[in-house]
């Protein structure tokens, strides 16, 4: 859920409380379980980021936070099953999914980044690539661009990929589990292989979105360009 929609909810729920209920009354909650699972996604995964980026990795809660997040992040490989078997599919809920991806990478990757977990590129490569592919979506819609944005298998396996990568970061990091294996010195390089797996796997996504989408919108630029200049001839002309 973005913050405006979030800001706009806590006020109306301050302010109008019975408005509030009658609202949330009129849903139909099992259709909406697919949307639930997203915002609890966003919201364990920003407490956890939150957590470790002001107080660190402290014994005992930090491993408690790998279990959430496990968890919290498992729900990404249910929530899109269950709308379908809900019959519950909405633009909405696609919108949701495609957010409590990002979001909870956000929080997680900006934590892992202050304590020295990850390397800076690594988040720079995942995040980054998600800006492009929303700054295209958002091309897509508003030059009315007709393109397949479904997910690709590489999509899905480059999520996978970084859904481990970051239940394993936070999850190794964790004052419990040092000192069980030789797990302090193999930790960097187990990190940095399935980040540097889930790279590629982003790039290699990336590519095949700028493969669907680019055409098309180059095309509406190049028109748009065209329309540009015979209005600038005729102004000029008269």
């Amino acid at each position: 859920m973005s913050p405006i929609c979030v800001s706009s909810l806590t006020i109306l729920t301050i302010t109008r409380p019975s408005h509030t209920i009658r609202f949330m009354l009129t849903f139909d909650h099992r259709l909406e379980l697919p949307n639930y699972l997203c915002i609890s996604r966003v919201a364990i995964t920003a407490f956890a980021g939150v957590f470790l980026a002001l107080f660190g990795p402290v014994p005992g809660i930090t491993l408690a936070l790998a279990i959430l997040v496990g968890i919290a992040l498992f729900t990404d490989f249910l929530d899109g099953k269950l709308s379908r078997d809900l019959g519950a599919t909405s633009r909405f809920g696609k919108w949701l999914d495609t957010s409590s991806d990002v979001l909870p990478r956000v929080f997680l990757h900006i934590a892992y980044l202050s304590l020295g977990w990850i390397h800076p590129l690594i988040p720079m490569i995942l995040l980054g690539r998600e800006f492009i592919a929303w700054a295209m979506r958002l091309m897509v819609i508003d030059l009315g661009v007709e393109a397949e944005a479904g997910s690709t298998l590489i999509g899905k396996i480059k999520t996978w990929a970084i859904g481990i990568g970051d239940f394993l970061t936070i999850l190794l990091y964790a004052p419990a589990m040092q000192g069980l294996l030789p797990i302090e010195s193999i930790t960097p390089w187990i990190v940095s292989v399935i980040y540097t797996i889930a790279c590629g796997l982003s790039i290699a996504s990336m590519w095949t979105y700028w493969q669907k989408w680019a055409p098309g919108i180059l095309e509406k630029h190049h028109e748009e360009r065209i329309r540009q200049r015979a209005e600038c001839k005729h102004t000029t002309t008269t």
